[in-house]
């Protein structure tokens, strides 16, 4: 699961750094930008609750709220992109709602396993 998590955020880091004109962006056009930004790191923020690494969740966050932050900037560089702000919201909200769910998903899976009784 991490090698997956890593291999996502690579996806995540060239993905927001290539020029304008890429045709992987062109492709990725047809989606709205924002939901993008949301769902990708929704994914990286829920990946390591769900692989059990509930200990790392302060850390995992703030990483990727200065992931998010840090290619924002560098987009200046980026030929034809530019920094968003509103994008980086969107990080934020996709951190936010990635480990909301997780957690969710956490309290769920032990009260399930409380019940039944293997987790006695």
């Amino acid at each position: 699961m991490r090698i997956t998590w890593f291999a996502m955020i690579g996806a995540v880091c060239v993905g927001s750094l290539l020029p304008a004109k890429s045709p992987v962006l062109k492709i990725a056009a047809h989606m709205n930008d924002k939901v993008e930004h949301g769902l990708a790191y929704f994914l990286l923020a829920g990946i390591p609750l769900f692989a059990g690494y509930r200990n790392t969740l302060l850390r995992v966050a703030s990483g990727l709220v200065f992931l998010g932050l840090l290619l924002e900037v560098l987009q200046n560089y980026s030929p034809g992109r530019s920094c968003d702000f509103a994008d980086f919201i969107a990080d934020v909200v996709g951190v936010v709602c990635g480990i909301t769910a997780g957690l969710l998903l956490d309290r769920h899976a032990r009260a399930a396993e409380f019940s039944t009784g293997s987790g006695k």
